[in-house]
């Protein structure tokens, strides 16, 4: 693939990812793609493996192209290390090709962790921003909201927990078209005084952010609104 992506956007597609691999993730983008002609997709990973799998999903006459990659980073691999050691990996390879503008998306349903360090190590991060964070959309009763953090961090500050709520509250701005999302806060109680120091000082951080900061929830974890 070379020279910038075209108007149509790619979805880069880590096509080893998951526990079954092609045969699973090719025929799930196939299907993807069938219903939705908005994009077209690029498959990562072994190419003898992943031609069969197309073939069996019968997608010749879809906008697919495949690439083919010699290396394939495992589950119990280190994320960062295994980023750095295997370049010419599914998830390395479509993550260089997202920062150079020749695909538009990178989905694996491989290392979560691999995901993460490629993106930091390859994408960087927003002006403001130390550490990532995987969202989440879960249902709710009457509507849904988005999770944030899902599993990027095993330890956050009040900093990072006023960053996630400010990418959070942007992305359901953006991308559903919110205008004016709430966001909460998990703590053990609703009341002002209860909870960690953690979550008491993000709690003050989130009160003068500027974001709808509508306190803590006892059901739910910091969470950008969906309507």
């Amino acid at each position: 693939m070379s020279g910038k992506a075209p108007e149509i956007p790619i979805v880069a597609v880590d096509a080893m990812g998951g526990d079954h691999g092609p045969s699973v993730v090719v025929p799930g983008a196939v299907e993807a793609l069938r219903g939705e002609t908005g994009f077209q997709l690029a498959l990562y990973g072994d190419g003898d493996a992943v031609e069969s799998a197309l073939r069996e999903a019968g997608a010749a006459d879809l906008p697919v192209e495949v690439i083919h990659c010699s290396q394939n980073i495992e589950m119990g691999e280190s994320p960062a290390a295994a980023i750095r050691a295997k370049p010419d990996s599914p998830i390395a390879r479509a993550m260089k090709d997202h920062r150079e503008g020749r695909v538009h998306a990178v989905v694996s349903a491989g290392s979560t962790g691999a995901m993460v360090a490629a993106s930091l190590l390859m994408l960087g991060r927003l002006p403001g921003v130390d550490r990532p964070a995987i969202g989440t959309v879960i249902p709710t009763y009457d509507s849904r909201f988005l999770l944030l953090d899902a599993g990027a961090n095993v330890q956050c500050t009040p900093q990072h927990l006023l960053a996630f709520a400010a990418m959070g509250s942007v992305y359901s701005h953006e991308i559903f078209d919110i205008a004016k999302p709430r966001v909460g806060l998990l703590n053990i109680g609703e009341e002002p005084g209860k909870g960690s120091e953690l979550t008491v000082a993000a709690n003050s951080l989130l009160q003068d952010s500027g974001l709808n900061f509508i306190g803590y929830e006892k059901d739910i974890v910091l969470f950008a609104e969906i309507v």
